[in-house]
């Protein structure tokens, strides 16, 4: 994609990242992590992660034409009706806890899932841009506790022609959400620039969605815990997950493909 001219100059691909009415200023740098134009993921900046069974038939995270490709396609077991197979592809960035927002340029090829009428988990495939164990509210010994934020794409119907639905997720680890706002609608195959801020100081978490020509989308989910504690586990990532239903009636699946680039960390994003 050509880039533009932007408001803050910052650049990435197509799409404006810090314009004025999403940032409190124009930064003095690009602040830019990784934009994949080696031929290999870089083991400096990445740490590969993920929960992959044998139900997870294809799996791919690779760098591909300038983007971090990743996809996974999983099915459901059919000895019953009840639990799900929950697998994730992904990748985390080094030196996660100092890392305070992160985004990236996301473009979904194709999710798809096939959901059981017995079963009352449904198929969900999320792209997310994750950020997990920000501080914790246990007692440090676990991840039990720990809050977690993230921004993400999901299915906003069954047929590709509905598009994706992208949220702002604020969550406890073993425990209930926090908040969940959402951000709009994207369609498979569109570009989007998307992040995620823990802003500490005001006591809330930040998220938002750029699309091509189109103001940003923003959200903002406050707190009420204390937030000094560091937590057990700390991780940013970008990731393709699928939680798929078991079934004996019906094959099950859920699939997701997509394209990361330009991962930017530590921008002052502000709504």
């Amino acid at each position: 994609m050509p880039c533009r001219p932007l408001v803050s100059g910052v650049l990435v691909g197509s799409l404006v990242v810090g314009a004025a009415s999403a940032q409190v200023a124009a930064p003095a740098r690009t602040y830019l992590y990784d934009d994949f134009h080696g031929r290999f993921i870089d083991p400096a900046k990445w740490d590969g992660v993920g929960t992959l069974t044998r139900d997870t038939m294809e799996f791919v995270r690779e760098v591909k034409d300038g983007h971090l490709h990743i996809a996974a396609r999983t099915y459901g077991e059919r000895w019953g009706d009840v639990g799900s197979i929950f697998d994730i592809a992904e990748l985390d960035l080094k030196n996660a806890s100092t890392i305070s927002s992160f985004g990236a340029e996301v473009v979904v090829r194709s999710i798809s899932s096939v959901s059981c009428a017995n079963n009352s988990w449904s198929s969900d495939p999320e792209v997310q841009l994750v950020g997990g164990g920000f501080f914790t509210i246990g007692d440090g010994s676990s991840d039990t506790g720990n809050i977690d934020a993230l921004v993400k794409l999901q299915q906003a119907g069954p047929a590709p022609s509905d598009g994706l639905i992208a949220r702002l997720t604020v969550g406890v680890v073993g425990g209930s959400d926090v908040g969940d706002a959402d951000l709009g609608r994207v369609g498979i195959g569109e570009p989007v620039f998307m992040f995620v801020r823990w802003d500490q100081a005001n006591h809330r978490f930040l998220g938002g969605m750029k699309r091509l020509g189109v103001p940003w989308a923003t959200a903002v989910i406050p707190y009420g815990f204390d937030d000094s504690r560091a937590a057990d586990y700390t991780y940013r990532g970008l990731s393709v997950r699928n939680n798929t239903p078991n079934c004996v009636a019906t094959p099950t699946v859920g699939a997701a493909e997509a394209e990361f680039s330009q991962v930017m960390v530590n921008l002052p994003w502000q709504p």
